[in-house]
């Protein structure tokens, strides 16, 4: 990333499954180029299942890192490195992961749609303007070719012709 981008990375942003990525990485960058940013995407409240929404569809792999005892996160986490985060709803990366798909060519599931829809949080902030950004979509879409990240053909042809 440091050398692909020639030093230019200015935000990484990514989530966290095992937390390894986003930490290992970040640290690196941060030792090159100080001033790096990195940010997290985690699940919105929606997105968590909780007393009050038990059965709450989740964003696979993607752990919620804010207002959680520091013992319930991976342990490969490191909290130190990231600057911000930001949450994401299931149907925010849904969307994202789908936009990945059509207009990029990559397929990714919820957890890569979910960085995508925090990266863009991020990037329409007018502090960022002109920034480099660099998101790690960890995740293949290939276990989600059924409904809803992929739309099915039906749906698809429904949706384009409204």
């Amino acid at each position: 990333m440091w050398q692909d981008s020639d030093g230019a990375v200015d935000v990484l942003v990514g989530a966290v499954g095992t937390g390894g990525s986003i930490s290992g990485t970040g640290r690196y960058l941060k030792a090159q180029k100080p001033g790096l940013q990195v940010v997290v995407a985690e699940p919105s409240p929606e997105s968590v299942p909780s007393a009050e929404h038990p059965y709450a569809e989740t964003i696979e792999g993607v752990h919620k890192v804010t207002e959680v005892d520091p013992k319930g996160l991976p342990a490969n986490y490191d909290a130190g490195v990231v600057d911000a985060t930001v949450a994401v709803s299931l149907a925010e990366a849904r969307a994202a992961a789908q936009d990945l798909a059509r207009e990029e060519g990559l397929l990714a599931g919820t957890s890569g749609g979910a960085v995508l829809a925090a990266a863009l949080a991020v990037a329409r902030r007018p502090d960022s303007v002109g920034k480099t950004f660099v998101l790690v979509v960890a995740d293949s879409g290939e276990r989600y070719l059924s409904p809803p990240v992929v739309p099915a053909p039906r749906e698809a042809a429904l949706a384009a012709a409204q």
